[in-house]
This record gives C-alpha cells, sequence and structure tokens, in this order.
C-alpha cells in the first residue's frame, strides 16, 4: 500500500492523516445533547416550528459537517506532499508503456581514475559513477512510470542483456541494485557497434512497444564515437547506426547519452612492441621497437620502462621526452641465450605510473619464438673457381663472417639444378643468384614457399634469360617478379659508372645508410644491371616506409632505391606474395656487374636484406584481450591434448584443449609449408598477460609456446567525443547528452510537480466559508 502510495506522495505515511476526516464526524455525534422530555402546552408550537424547517436546519448541518471533514482531508493531504508526473497520467489513462534499454559501458578505460583526486580522498572510477547513474535511470522510472521494462547490457557481453526487468516496481529496483553490484569494469575494449545492434533487434522484437529510450552510459572515447555521423545519403555511420536505421513512424526512439568519463582524467600507456625483424635468432641482438603514448595535456619527460624477457630484468629504458597527443617509439635490443619460446615485456615504471589514471595499459607483452638460426638457401647459377665472380661464396661469406660473433645464419649453397630436389620447407631464405632459367616445377615450389610465409631474394646476372623471367617469375604481375625485365643496360662508354643515387633510409634494409654512413652507398659503382618497367611506381620518398606500403598493398612493386642513370631505373624492389615477399636487385652479387662486393656496405645490406625478409617460424599468436588464441600444432609430432596456462596459474588450474580441424599449411609460416596443421582454440580471453601453452611430444618430452593477451590499445586514449560528435547521427532520433550524472540524481524530483501549496490554499479558503455559512446559519434560526 505504501510503496502504491509513494507514486504520487513524498512523504506517504503522513497520509494516514486523512483518517482525521471522521473527527468532525465523531464530535458531531457526541456533541448531540439528550433533553429531559416534559410535556408543556405552549412546546406545541415550538414543535410544530420546528417540523417546518427541520429539513433546512439538516441540510445545513450537513454542510457545515461535509466543510470541515474536507479541510481536514486537504490538510493531510498537503502534509503528505503529493506530485504528479507524466507517466502517472499515462498509467491512469492506458497510454503507451515506453521499453527502457540502458547499455553500461564496461571497458578497461572506464577503469581510469582522475588524477586530480587526492591520495586522501574518494579516487572514483568512471565504471562506479556509471553504476550510480544506470542506478538513478532505474529510480526515475520506477518512481514515475513503473509499469514500464528496464533491460540492461554491458559492452563486453553485447549479445544478451545481463538483466531483463518486466516492469519496474521496487522488487525490481532491488533486483537491478543487486546485479551492479556485481558488475566490476573489464579488460575488454568497448563493443558499441555490437552491443547496438543487439538493442536495436530487441526493440525490433518487442511486440506492443511503440516507444523506446536508450541510454548508453559511458566515458564517450572519441576513438569508438567520432564515426557517429551521417554517411551524407541520409543514413547514419557509427554505434547508434543501427537504432537511426530502426526509427521510424512505427518505433519512436529516443537516445540518452549520459557521460560519466573522468574530465581530469589524462593516461599514458605501454601500446605496442614490434619486432624489428621478422626472425628473433639466439646469441644474435634482436631489436624491438616500444610505443609508449602519452594521452595527457602535459609533456613527460624521463619516463621510465622496465624491460624483461622471460622473466629476467634488463636495465631499464628511458625516454627523454614524450610531447601531449604523442607516441614515442623507442628501440630497445635484446639477446636471447638460446632458442625456443620465450617473451619480452615492457612496464611503465618509475614517476610517470603514479600519475597514470588506468594502470592496466601500463604493461605489455610480446611472445617470441626464438630460432637457433636463419637456414638460408643459396641457388648458384654461376659456380666459378674465382671467388669474386663467384656469387656464391660472396654471398655466404657476408652471411657468415669471420670472427667470434655469430651472425645466427646457416648457408646451404645448391646449383640450379637441384632446387627442385631440395626441400624449401626448412629454409626460412631463399636467393636465386644469376640463375638464367627457373623451371615450371622450380617456379610452383618457390611460389608455394614464398605464399606460406617464405623470403626469396632475386639477383640478376648475365645469365638471366629475360624472356623466360617475364614469362613464368612476373606472369603479368601475377608471379613472383615484382616489376617485368626490360633487359640489360650498362654505363655508356666514356662515361663514369652507374651510382646508386636515392634509397628510402627508413627501410629496415637501408636504414644503416643515414648519415655519415650514407657515402658507403654512393661511391659503390655498377657498370650493368637488368632494367625493369615499372608498372606500378611508387616514390622512394613517401611519407610512409616502403615496407609498411608494400604491407598494406600485397602484389604492389615497392621501389627500394634507385639509379642515377638517365631513367633513375630501379636498383632494388620488393613485392609481397602472399604471406611472403620477394626482392628484386637488379644487378649481380659478384663483382662481374659491379664492384659492391669490395665496399664496406655489401655486408651490412646482404645481412640486413636476409634478417628482413626471413619470415618467423612460427605463426602469430598474440592477440587483444577479448580475442580467440590460436595454437598450430602438428599432428604428426604432438599429441592432440593441449594443457593452457593462464595468468592466474597456478591459482587456477591447466586449461585441457583438443586441437581439430587438419588443414594445410600453407596457411602457415614457411616452415610449415606443404604439412599438415591442427588448431586448439581458447576464447576466453579476459585478462591480459602471458598465456603458455604446453604440448606432448608423440615420442616424449614437452614443447612449450607462449602467447600474450594485451589489452586493445585504441582504449588507452581517453579523449571522449565533442557534443557534435555525439549528436551527429541521425536527424530523425532524438538524442540527449548529459554531461553531468548528478543530474540523474535530480532529475526524477524535477520532473515531478508537487501541489501541496494549492491544497493548504484550499483548506484556508474552505475554512473560512465553514466560518461564514455557520454564522450565517446560526442568524436565520
Amino acid at each position: 500500500m505504501i510503496s502504491w502510495l509513494s507514486g504520487f506522495l513524498f512523504n506517504p505515511w503522513m497520509a494516514a492523516g486523512a483518517g482525521a476526516v471522521a473527527s468532525p464526524i465523531l464530535i458531531h455525534i457526541l456533541s448531540r445533547r439528550r433533553y429531559r422530555r416534559v410535556r408543556w402546552a405552549a412546546m406545541d408550537f415550538l414543535l410544530d416550528a420546528y417540523r417546518r424547517n427541520r429539513r433546512r436546519v439538516r441540510l445545513e448541518q450537513l454542510i457545515l459537517l461535509a466543510l470541515r471533514c474536507l479541510v481536514v482531508l486537504l490538510l493531510a493531504l498537503a502534509f503528505a506532499r503529493p506530485f504528479l508526473t507524466s507517466g502517472l497520467f499515462a498509467g491512469l489513462i492506458g497510454g503507451s508503456q515506453t521499453e527502457h534499454i540502458i547499455v553500461l559501458d564496461d571497458s578497461f578505460s572506464m577503469s581510469a581514475v582522475s588524477r586530480s583526486a587526492t591520495t586522501t580522498g574518494a579516487r572514483l572510477a568512471s565504471f562506479d559513477a556509471g553504476k550510480d547513474a544506470v542506478e538513478a535511470i532505474g529510480r526515475i522510472v520506477s518512481e514515475t512510470a513503473s509499469s514500464d521494462s528496464i533491460s540492461l547490457y554491458v559492452t563486453s557481453r553485447p549479445d544478451e542483456p545481463v538483466l531483463s526487468l518486466p516492469n519496474a516496481s521496487d522488487e525490481n529496483r532491488v533486483r537491478l541494485t543487486e546485479t551492479l553490484a556485481g558488475l566490476t569494469s573489464t579488460q575488454r575494449g568497448g563493443n558499441w557497434d555490437a552491443a547496438m545492434r543487439s538493442v536495436a533487434k530487441q526493440i525490433a522484437s518487442s511486440a506492443g512497444r511503440a516507444n523506446a529510450v536508450v541510454y548508453a552510459v559511458s566515458d564517450f572515447q572519441r576513438s569508438d564515437w567520432r564515426d557517429n555521423r551521417s554517411d551524407g545519403d541520409g543514413g547514419t555511420k557509427g554505434p547508434l547506426a543501427p537504432l537511426a536505421a530502426l526509427n521510424d513512424e512505427r518505433n519512436s526512439i529516443r537516445c540518452v547519452l549520459v557521460g560519466v568519463g573522468q574530465q581530469a582524467a589524462g593516461n599514458i600507456a605501454v601500446t605496442s612492441i614490434g619486432a624489428d625483424r621478422p626472425q628473433a635468432v639466439a646469441g644474435v641482438p634482436t631489436r624491438f621497437v616500444v610505443g609508449v603514448a602519452n594521452h595527457s595535456t602535459e609533456a613527460l619527460r624521463d619516463v621510465e620502462l622496465g624491460v624483461a624477457i622471460d622473466g629476467r630484468r634488463l636495465p631499464p629504458l628511458v625516454i627523454r621526452e614524450i610531447m601531449p597527443d604523442e607516441t614515442a617509439r623507442e628501440p630497445v635490443e635484446v639477446t636471447f641465450d638460446q632458442d625456443g619460446a620465450n617473451f619480452v615485456e615492457v612496464e611503465l615504471v618509475g614517476a610517470a605510473s603514479s600519475i597514470d589514471s588506468v594502470a592496466l595499459d601500463n604493461r605489455r607483452s610480446k611472445s617470441v619464438d626464438v630460432a637457433g638460426a636463419i637456414r638460408v638457401l643459396i641457388v648458384d647459377g654461376e659456380p666459378s673457381s674465382d671467388q669474386y665472380r663467384d656469387e656464391a661464396f660472396l654471398l655466404k661469406t657476408a652471411l657468415r663472417p669471420a670472427g667470434r660473433a655469430t651472425s645466427g645464419i646457416d648457408v646451404t649453397v645448391v646449383e640450379e639444378g637441384e632446387i627442385e630436389e631440395s626441400e624449401l620447407a626448412a629454409y626460412q631464405v631463399v636467393i636465386l643468384a644469376n640463375v638464367g632459367r627457373v623451371a615450371r616445377s622450380a617456379n610452383e615450389k618457390l611460389r608455394a614457399f614464398v605464399d606460406a610465409g617464405g623470403g626469396l631474394i632475386v639477383f640478376a646476372g648475365d645469365l638471366v634469360d629475360v624472356a623466360d623471367y617475364n614469362a613464368s617469375m612476373y606472369d603479368g604481375g601475377h608471379g613472383l617478379l615484382p616489376l617485368p625485365i626490360i633487359g640489360p643496360a650498362e654505363a655508356p662508354p666514356g662515361t663514369d659508372a652507374i651510382a646508386i643515387s636515392s634509397w628510402d633510409a627508413a627501410h629496415s634494409m637501408l636504414r644503416a645508410f643515414e648519415g655519415p654512413t650514407a657515402e658507403l652507398l654512393r661511391q659503390v659503382r655498377i657498370d650493368a644491371y637488368l632494367r625493369v618497367e615499372e608498372v606500378a611506381k611508387t616514390a622512394v620518398d613517401d611519407a610512409a616506409t616502403s615496407s609498411a606500403i608494400a604491407e598494406s598493398t600485397p602484389g604492389t612493386a615497392v621501389v627500394i632505391a634507385r639509379l642515377n642513370d638517365a631513367f633513375q631505373s630501379p636498383l632494388i624492389v620488393e613485392k609481397a606474395v602472399g604471406r611472403g615477399r620477394t626482392v628484386f636487385v637488379a644487378t649481380s652479387a659478384d663483382q662481374e656487374w659491379n664492384d659492391w662486393a669490395s665496399n664496406f656496405s655489401y655486408l651490412p645490406l646482404v645481412l640486413e636484406m636476409v634478417q628482413y625478409i626471413a619470415r618467423s617460424a612460427a605463426s602469430e599468436r598474440d592477440v587483444v584481450v577479448g580475442e580467440a588464441l590460436k595454437c598450430e600444432i602438428d599432428p604428426t609430432v604432438v599429441e592432440p591434448s593441449v594443457a593452457l596456462r593462464t595468468p592466474a596459474y597456478p591459482t587456477d588450474p591447466e586449461i585441457m584443449l583438443t586441437a581439430s580441424g587438419a588443414t594445410s599449411g600453407s596457411g602457415g609460416d614457411a616452415a610449415n609449408a606443404g604439412q599438415t596443421t591442427s588448431v586448439a582454440t581458447f576464447g576466453d580471453t579476459d585478462q591480459s598477460g602471458r598465456y603458455q601453452f604446453r604440448l606432448k611430444r608423440l615420442r616424449g618430452g614437452t614443447i612449450q609456446q607462449f602467447a600474450s593477451v594485451n589489452p586493445d590499445s585504441a582504449e588507452s586514449n581517453l579523449k571522449p567525443a565533442t557534443a557534435e560528435e555525439l549528436r551527429g547521427a541521425s536527424d530523425t532520433m532524438r538524442i540527449e547528452i548529459i554531461d553531468d550524472p548528478a543530474m540523474l540524481a535530480s532529475s526524477a524530483d524535477n520532473g515531478r510537480s508537487e501541489f501541496w501549496w494549492p491544497l493548504m490554499l484550499m483548506a484556508a479558503a474552505l475554512l473560512m466559508v465553514e466560518h461564514g455559512l455557520a454564522w450565517r446559519f446560526g442568524t436565520n434560526t
């Protein structure tokens, strides 16, 4: 009863005072006098007069009694403070109900706390503010339209609501509060597109509900919401597109965006760890590039990073300065002691971490499969007893130079006719050195090798059959050769030899030749070369690196270096093919066409070329939180049962997986080309950190593989979308923005109109009327 009264009374217990309306009636009854009857002759005249006026007197008494009762009733209602709402009248007259759908952002950016909060004061995270906002919405709906339904979604589980309430009764409000108490911010990114598609699907399938209000409670990161705009064709892009498409004359959808982000929050994040070379080799320094983003308004100085490999701490890395809204990319060089599975961890330490708003993205890891060596197969097209005219000898010497330090490269040399019998899957790189013709079967083997992730380097020479290369190796742009060959060319008689005029100094192969060392390349003299036709020309001075262009546009030839001849002919060209890559060098690897082998640039360039083009011996296993981990295995080597240890191990036990779905190794890397692999999949990657797969060999022993699960770096930028970007969804859908969540707490009161003061005025007016009538009735008696 009290809960029903609270729907339109602020003080429902004061309504009990309405029972005082009976007091005038009791007073009237109790005050009736009892007379002793005495017969008297003159009374007959009085009784006769009373009988004539009795009806009028009783009516006057009833009027006064009703007025007194009404005054008491009005006073009781006034003290109970009644109010009116629009939802109250809609329910009373049977108006259409409204579906209230709340989507709460529980991505890891919602764990941000304001840096302006003191260490002793309250540090309310955005997610806690979001839960308070959801509870306030539930209270508003319950107090204004308790018959309306409420649904609650979270962005980490967007397919189904975590709570569906048929109405907003007091009991269901308790259920909402209990559900919110059990929610915490996750380590996932914000999947707003999927969440809004689920909301639109629910609205479309709801029967009998023409109205819907969708509440989005979030920090509204710009990375998630900046595409929330019209596409120019009357449609909408971004998260609100499904709702805008559904909003029509049959469905009235109102969208309320409740911002709960920390206004003063900035964030520092380790956003990436990238290997500079595809293959790490034991005993050889491996270069990684660490990305650290400064998503704040202040410049950061002396940012300290802790680096560890296989759990072993290395000397800290210090970035001198990171400007606001910039990402510093700092190289770090590590050496792995032995081959096998390993990992690199980078963590933000020192003073920078203490002023950070989100702790989760301060650490990042990368799994690394360390090889014992890069295996290179050199196909010698022109063996020679003269070492300086023997391409294979010079290349082998450059790849395995003499000295105590190892290059980490194993070289095998075969002749042209032996390529078809060679098992290419055992190598990461194949080099064709002045090979005259490539047989069809050999070309097919090379194509499968590169498609599977291997690297192919083709050096020109006087034995190269141009017509055969164009027909089989270029194949109209569908083959391995980046560009078609026009024919051999050489420096005109009586002129200086051709030199290297320009190159992409940002490319991994030529990065060492910048500044003073650039002169080494300019000193190389080239007497002859193969001219190629630039079908798809790419300038070397492009802002993006050439390797990035080739990666993003498979099949596109990218010029890395040019000669200073009249045609600015390409000297080094690369092309991405499948999962691998081909590099064509338009001159010879020996000194028959140039003096490169006697130049100091020859050895580092050949080493960098092989290390750049080699592919990792294992497929990429690192993912972001929420994506499935996959472990490829060879069923002929290991058992199908795979044990997985999560970052919570040993607190949490091992998880047993079963590999299935045998597939061809052509989708894997070069080492597995032609083999059969099975895949073990684990989808519950809700926790970031290092995961370990443990595989049992069929012949005994264990193989371990690492995989890293990292937070989505896009979530690290806490910068919110502007009001214009949020409102840019559609002209047909109502969008309201509430910047201050505290406004929700008072919106219920603001939406209710009290009318106790009119009741008090009415009571005073009726009391005056009662006194006036009482005097009037008394004088007429």
